[in-house]
């Protein structure tokens, strides 16, 4: 043992059974590989002194410090010791069985030269290690330079028994602690603005466990969303991003073009919808897909132009189906989330407010009648050709402000804005919504005006879900089609030019089906707590991920070209 390199000393304790000394060798090397050429051009913070000073000492200690880590049957993670070892063990009691932990250093004491704790992270858990110089087999002094080697931040390894302190804290009593990967910066010990968290995600979610976790609740929704779905019986599919037409709603879209379709504009997909339509009528009665779309549009606190959408189409669901499916889907996770309670804290009310609560049923208002009685005015035809000066003069009446351009359509959502979804605190469906402003949905007349039988489901006053019974008549569709020009020509450049392709596709025949969607960021927004929906995208919003690393620098490190020019970009 003593003629071994201090760091495979260090890895072969006298604390580690003789049986598992050769798989100690075997899992951890001093040897290494043969030097590969150094680079020209040095990286930047490579002559900064603190790296050198531990580039320096991995030398003087015979470390490699990014060695490869090879498979090791004692290894287990940090949630499953906690739940194997955690009630078996009392205060001060040890464990017999060697164990292998690997995670990230997120806190280093030292109660003396001689005794050094740590906490080691994994996956959002943390676990205690007690490092002592008696498990050692080597000098105090070289027992003191490992340690000065190990920062926060650094990923290790480290093997030893499991037990408890004298005060009951679970811990790994080690034997031996292996480098597996330095950090070489110091990580921040106060929070970073917001600009810089997203700027440089991975020092965020390293330093921020709620930015971590932001992203866990995440994987959980939309694990829960797809098996919901495929024990209904949806297959799920994936329908093209790329095309020449816009598709399913009403936005500015990206354009781009191929080179195999030569000078042809093409444009980022808005929504699934016409797509998975099309596979309905091809007889897949149940389809879904979890994925991006992207409107070329301003970004705000709840908008960004890239976003993650669910849709599903089911053959022979009417809009009460659609209601009892939302219902059913969003109270159940709600409760699956938060262990089978069906409230939420509302996010936006500092004061802590009213709870939101998703017990079922959902709370439900008609659009015309609601808003008609918010303003306590009534609303004038939706279906003649004075529609538009009629809405510009009561919202001038009413001293709202008209949007541009000032369609029918915007009018009334509008209103809609400034009337109804300030109700929608609890999760309110909105039925019924003028059909003017539902061109893909089937629509009758109720109390002398033409509604579509669509809902949009508001919580928190954010639109969530918006549903209705799609329009399979291709006579009916090419009119509406055709009646939305005439909001293009009024200088509204959403509106998509009437998709023939579509309206022949219907031809062939669409069983009477109900469409339904969900913005999975809103909706993660809300079940986190957060506020902007960059928190709950791995790498934020638009503006963060063009400048990923603006903002955060290590000591001494200067501009870039790279920094200089994303800066005047943004």
């Amino acid at each position: 043992m003593k003629g071994l390199p201090p760091a495979l000393r260090f890895a072969i304790s006298t604390a580690c059974p003789r049986s598992l000394r050769p798989a100690s060798i075997r899992f951890y090397s001093d040897r290494r590989p043969p030097p590969l050429a150094r680079p020209e051009k040095k990286t930047e913070g490579e002559d900064r002194p603190d790296i050198k000073q531990r580039r320096k000492l991995f030398e003087e200690l015979g470390v490699e410090p990014y060695p490869r880590v090879e498979f090791d049957e004692r290894a287990i993670d940090v949630s499953r010791f906690i739940a194997k070892y955690g009630e078996t063990l009392g205060k001060g009691g040890r464990g017999e069985e060697v164990v292998t932990l690997r995670g990230r250093i997120g806190r280093k004491s030292a109660s003396s030269s001689k005794l050094y704790f740590y906490d080691i992270v994994q996956d959002g858990k943390k676990l205690q290690a007690v490092c002592s110089l008696r498990k050692f087999d080597g000098t105090p002094e070289e027992f003191t330079k490992m340690h000065h080697m190990f920062h926060r931040g650094d990923y290790i390894s480290m093997t030893g028994i499991p037990g408890k302190t004298n005060v009951g804290e679970l811990s790994i009593f080690t034997s031996s602690q292996i480098l597996l990967s330095p950090c070489l910066h110091p990580p921040p010990l106060t929070p970073l603005d917001l600009d810089k968290r997203m700027r440089n995600r991975h020092i965020d979610l390293m330093v921020n466990q709620s930015a971590a976790n932001a992203l866990r609740v995440r994987s959980k929704i939309l694990t829960y969303l797809r098996k919901f779905l495929v024990d209904r019986g949806f297959v799920e599919v994936e329908t093209p991003i790329l095309s020449d037409t816009m598709g399913g709603a009403s936005a500015t879209p990206f354009i781009t073009q191929s080179k195999v379709t030569g000078k042809k504009e093409l444009s980022l997909r808005i929504a699934p919808e016409l797509w998975l339509k099309r596979l309905v009528i091809g007889s897949l009665d149940r389809v879904f897909e979890i994925g991006k779309c992207f409107r070329n549009e301003g970004i705000d606190a709840t908008h960004n132009p890239e976003f993650t959408s669910c849709e599903y189409y089911q053959a022979y669901a009417n809009l009460d189906d659609l209601i009892r499916d939302t219902e059913d889907l969003l109270s159940g996770m709600v409760a699956h989330l938060k262990d089978g309670d069906s409230t939420i804290l509302n996010p936006t009310d500092p004061t802590g407010g009213e709870p939101i609560s998703f017990a079922i049923p959902f709370r439900r208002i008609e659009f015309i009648p609601a808003l008609e009685t918010a303003m306590g005015r009534k609303l004038p035809q939706l279906d003649d050709e004075n529609t538009t000066e009629s809405l510009l003069t009561l919202l001038k009446d009413l001293g709202i402000k008209p949007p541009s351009p000032s369609t029918p359509s915007k009018l009334l959502d509008k209103l809609a804005s400034h009337y109804l979804e300030p109700q929608c605190i609890q999760p309110t469906f909105i039925t019924h919504i003028p059909e003017i402003m539902s061109p893909l949905a089937k629509g009758s007349e109720i109390n002398g005006h033409r509604v579509s039988h669509r809902f949009e489901l508001y919580v928190n006053s954010q639109e969530i879900c918006n549903a209705y019974e799609e329009e399979n008549d291709p006579i009916s569709q090419r009119a509406k089609f055709t009646l939305q020009q005439s909001d293009r020509e009024s200088g509204d450049s959403e509106i998509p030019a009437v998709d023939e392709s579509f309206v022949h596709a219907l031809e062939w025949g669409l069983p009477p089906t109900g469409g339904w969607g969900m913005g999975i960021d809103r909706w993660v927004m809300l079940m986190t707590g957060k506020t902007r929906i960059g928190e709950v995208l791995s790498f934020g919003g638009l503006k963060h991920t063009v400048g990923q690393g603006l903002g955060l620098r290590a000591p001494g490190e200067k501009e870039g070209q790279k920094d200089k020019e994303t800066r005047d970009l943004l």
